[in-house]
């Protein structure tokens, strides 16, 4: 599988509303399956992924960490709610380490609302993509839990040379079209955000930071 077949699928599975599984291989482990949600967090993992990973699916940073495959899983109508009420044993994906997880398990909802425990041995959240994500809007969203940090240790760094390139090409773009609203470049844990108006054309520059994509309704 190459980096192009998991985007296709990944983009069927978004397209369709239907989960994402990936089958990673580490050295001395068994495969791992990720179950991916339906919702924003396909989104948000792919581009993760496109970062993270070569052309042939490698990671990055440890070639012998890689992506073997990737399918759309579709569930019977109901089955997140019957997950939820399930008895279920997690693996912790930082420490390794199983627990259960059941209906009386304290849930709290991270980056575009999906449920996540917290694993008893190492506090790291994991998340229960299986479940149904919290409903976020203008109410109930909180900032930085519901949102996605573009940065930390697996994060592509963007030099200052590079970012400086960014930042001369959106500030030329806007100069070139004075009808242009705004403009950006982003990748890895920088993005470059140019809009202008009448008099000025603002320029910000954002290292590690957050986003947060809310789906309009029809």
């Amino acid at each position: 599988m190459k980096k192009i077949d998991l985007i296709q699928v990944a983009l069927s599975a978004l397209k369709s509303g239907n989960d994402l599984k990936v089958e990673v291989t580490i050295p001395g482990q068994e495969d791992t399956e990720y179950i991916i949600n339906k919702n924003k967090s396909i989104e948000n993992k792919l581009k993760y992924y496109c970062e993270t990973y070569d052309d042939d699916l490698c990671h990055k940073k440890n070639p012998s960490v890689k992506i073997i495959g990737a399918e759309t899983i579709i569930y019977n109508k109901g089955n997140e709610e019957n997950s939820y009420n399930q008895k279920k044993e997690i693996v912790c994906e930082k420490c390794d380490e199983k627990f259960i997880v059941d209906k009386e398990t304290e849930r709290n909802y991270g980056e575009y609302g999906i449920p996540y425990v917290r694993c008893p041995f190492c506090d790291s959240k994991v998340y229960l993509d299986d479940e149904e994500a919290l409903k976020i809007n203008d109410k109930n969203i909180i900032f930085p839990d519901h949102f996605f940090q573009f940065g930390g240790k697996d994060a592509v760094n963007i030099n200052r040379q590079e970012t400086e390139g960014w930042v001369k090409d959106v500030l030329s773009a806007l100069i070139k079209d004075k009808e242009l609203p705004f403009y950006y470049i982003g990748s890895g844990d920088t993005i470059v955000i140019g809009f202008q108006d009448e008099e000025e054309i603002h320029i910000v520059v954002g290292k590690g930071y957050y986003s947060f994509d809310y789906e309009k309704e029809e």
